[in-house]
């Protein structure tokens, strides 16, 4: 953990000043340790473990969606399921959609805040840290966080928490941008989880969340399917290998969408036709996106006009909309 960090523990949580014990320390990151309230000694302690500090209750970091995804996660930084993309996206195209969806460069990222909320292995987290924030902060609750810092901690911008996205714990109004793609609807509670980021933003900051959309998907309605039978408990082990099976017999699919859309360039255009032919076939890429679908316990679906109430509601004006499924961008109104 580098003590820059301590900015963002909720004052709340933990009343400033505070005091860190060191347990474990290498090259100037606290790796083991705990942090302590001054003012408030009598203050339970926020726990640093692995260099990541602690702000999630028990109950929450081991529910079934922290080892459904530090299951997901954790296969994923072995090398397991993918090992030179994310869901088939590369890194620099991961990077190129967050600055679209932003509308940030490089130059406008110097010297601000950012939050990555639901950081999952972190390595786009990464990615934006060496555009030159500030700072960049990574959360999630997933167990395999502690590994995924293990890998960037070198990244000295970069700080990672263990949190509930649903309650963070993080100090309000702290970052000038807010990213969380692809998390809020995998919660119990996704409008909580909505409103615990949107209070992260400084007025006049920036905050985009992609959910899913409602549009029909063959995947889901696998899921739907399979949940007669009892997904739900079935091993995350067994959900895998069902994965790999799935992948396989979906690859020839993906070949017919991709000879189509090479013979007819309409058809080519359409935004999931282009969604599958840009990474659906790459190695690892279907096995990942079957366990995505599969695994989690939630996995709700809103629709454009939903999320855009969200953020009117949360004082956000829109000012941009992403063109795949469920991607809106607000700036918070000043005061």
């Amino acid at each position: 953990m580098k003590q820059w960090m301590l900015q963002f523990i909720s004052h709340e949580r933990l009343p400033p000043p505070h005091d860190i014990i060191v347990e474990k320390q290498k090259d100037g990151e606290i790796i083991d340790g705990r942090i302590v309230s001054v003012s408030a000694p009598d203050t339970t302690p926020v726990t640093i473990r692995m260099g990541v500090p602690i702000l999630a209750d028990d109950s929450v970091i081991d529910s079934d969606t922290a080892k459904s995804f530090g299951f997901e996660w954790g296969s994923h930084l072995e090398g397991k399921i993918e090992d030179e993309s994310r869901f088939g996206y590369s890194l620099e195209q991961e990077i190129d959609y967050f600055l679209t969806a932003t509308k940030e460069s490089r130059e406008s990222l110097a010297g601000k805040m950012v939050l990555d909320g639901g950081c999952g292995p972190a390595s786009l987290t990464a990615g934006i840290a060496k555009l030159g924030p500030q700072h960049m902060v990574g959360i999630d609750i997933n167990t395999a966080t502690f590994e995924a810092y293990h890998h960037q901690y070198e990244q000295k911008n970069l700080g990672l928490f263990l949190c509930n996205i649903l309650d963070p714990q993080l100090q309000p109004e702290s970052f000038d941008l807010v990213w969380s793609s692809g998390v809020i609807h995998h919660t119990p509670d996704p409008k909580a989880g909505f409103d615990a980021l949107a209070k992260c933003v400084k007025p006049e900051g920036k905050m985009y969340i992609w959910v899913y959309g409602t549009h029909f998907s063959p995947i889901v309605a696998m899921r739907d399917i399979l949940e007669i039978f009892g997904l739900r408990s079935w091993s995350n082990g067994v959900v895998m290998n069902l994965c790999r099976l799935f992948a396989a017999l979906t690859l020839p699919a993906v070949w017919l969408v991709q000879l189509l859309a090479f013979c007819l360039p309409p058809f080519a255009n359409i935004a999931t036709v282009k969604n599958i032919c840009e990474r659906w076939g790459k190695k690892g890429a279907l096995r990942m996106i079957w366990f995505d679908v599969l695994s989690p316990k939630y996995r709700y679906k809103y629709s454009r006009a939903t999320l855009k109430q969200w953020f009117t509601e949360a004082g956000f004006e829109i000012i941009g909309e992403y063109d795949y499924q469920t991607g809106i961008l607000g700036q918070k109104r000043k005061g």
